[in-house]
């Protein structure tokens, strides 16, 4: 399934937005140990986090100590109780998240993360349509060639820019989109079969006043 994002344009002001296309895979381990606190910091030896963007993570079954000793459930910690969060990382196993569990004492044993892997993009083209609704003609691309989209290649990101001189230009109230990258670069491949679409999803057009 592509993932569905809405992109929010304003009219006559100089449009930049980075999405990030989480493709390779999913990432489950066990938490090795807790730092209760805010952030809580969390160990995952080899974690393999990106260093540069905070990365969304699942955090699930992870227990306290209560009084008699028993184990109960860190509710703040628990996805099913919080929203997803973004891990930061510490270093090679130590990362760090803005969920508040001071005064908590970690159950030893307890809890996993989980977390979908960017995929590694470089040396990839890719391009960006736009268009009033699917099977409307294309009313603006941003690309690799143009040199609007940036890559980055192990990041998975992908930046989008356009021209104020451009967005002043698009007279519509709403629109749609899609993204779709290709290994090896260079123009468009005539063989879809090479072709990924990563993102799509509707526009918002803020018009001027």
């Amino acid at each position: 399934m592509t993932p569905y994002f809405p992109l929010e344009i304003e009219q006559g002001v100089s449009f930049d937005n980075t999405l990030q296309w989480l493709g390779g895979g999913k990432y489950i381990a066990t938490i090795e140990d807790l730092q209760p606190g805010y952030p809580t910091r969390i160990k995952v030896t080899g974690h393999n986090l990106n260093v540069v963007s905070p990365t969304p993570m699942i955090v699930s079954g992870v227990n306290a100590i209560d009084e008699d000793g028993n184990p109960r459930e860190i509710r703040n910690l628990n996805s099913k109780f919080t929203e997803i969060a973004n891990a930061t990382v510490d270093d090679a196993d130590w990362f760090q998240m803005p969920i508040a569990t001071t005064g908590e004492e970690w159950y030893p044993g307890s809890g996993e993360i989980s977390y979908f892997i960017p995929s590694n993009i470089t040396g990839w083209g890719g391009e960006c349509n736009l268009r009033k609704n699917w099977h409307s003609p294309v009313i603006h691309t941003i690309s690799t060639q143009l040199g609007t989209m940036t890559l980055d290649g192990t990041d998975g990101s992908v930046r989008l820019e356009i021209a104020s001189n451009i967005t002043s230009n698009i007279n519509l109230v709403g629109g749609v989109y899609d993204i779709d990258l290709w290994p090896g670069g260079g123009v468009r491949p005539t063989d879809g079969s090479q072709i990924i679409r990563v993102f799509k999803g509707p526009i918002v057009i803020y018009r001027d006043m």
